[in-house]
């Protein structure tokens, strides 16, 4: 998984998930304590447009030799609820993309595709975007998403690692977060490969419970743009 977003657009870092407080009178005393902050009102996320040009590989050889693609998306935060994995196990039609080959890609997903419905937030909201080809028909995706589903919600899952890191913060807890997150995610490129799917991952960002989301909804890299919208309840 972690070599599938070698060429992402990467926004954001670990760092926003977390405050740094100090409990001890004097800064000798003890470490900063780590708190994962809360939103306090409900934020969310959606997918508003991709682009991209001949200039990355990875993903235009993707898409040339593609006739229909799809949107892999699993978002969650650090409040312990089970990771939002879309599009979801009964496909709809409209989540399948048609692409044109050897002219430049552009989606405009109209009001968005959803990401992670507005939720209080605490910690931050991770993100992970994937593209697969979508050639095998809807039921096939429908098939891969539910192998996707069953493994993020099983026992040992995601959500129980961050759920334990939560309950018992160290000083590195950003960092074991990341890792855990890239753990439990590489079983998805397992099941892409084992059902023969082709699939580049295109971007990663890391959104904080507070504070503005100005500057890391539109990015550019290696030739592709993408722009996501900021979803308040």
């Amino acid at each position: 998984m972690t070599s599938m977003f070698a060429e992402a657009i990467h926004v954001g870092g670990p760092e926003l998930l977390v405050e740094r407080r100090r409990t001890a009178v004097t800064e000798d005393e003890a470490p900063a304590e780590a708190v994962f902050p809360s939103s306090g009102r409900p934020r969310g996320l959606s997918l508003i447009s991709l682009r991209v040009t001949r200039n990355w590989d990875g993903l235009w050889g993707l898409l040339g030799r593609r006739d229909q693609i799809y949107f892999m998306t699993v978002a969650f935060d650090l409040s312990g609820r089970a990771p939002i994995v879309l599009p979801p196990e009964q496909v709809p039609d409209q989540a399948i993309y048609r692409v044109r080959r050897g002219e430049t890609i552009s989606f405009t997903l109209g009001d968005g595709s959803p990401v992670y419905p507005p939720h209080v937030l605490k910690g931050g909201l991770m993100v992970y975007l994937v593209v697969c080809d979508a050639d095998q028909g809807t039921r096939h995706v429908g098939e891969v998403m539910a192998k996707v589903h069953a493994d993020l919600t099983k026992g040992g899952s995601l959500t129980d690692t961050l759920m334990a890191l939560i309950k018992n913060p160290t000083s590195t807890v950003v960092d074991e977060v990341l890792r855990a997150a890239t753990a439990a995610l590489l079983p998805i490129a397992t099941i892409l490969q084992s059902q023969g799917d082709e699939f580049v991952g295109v971007f990663s960002g890391i959104y904080p419970a507070k504070g503005p989301w100005k500057g890391k909804l539109a990015a550019t890299q290696n030739g592709t743009e993408i722009e996501l919208r900021e979803l308040r309840g």
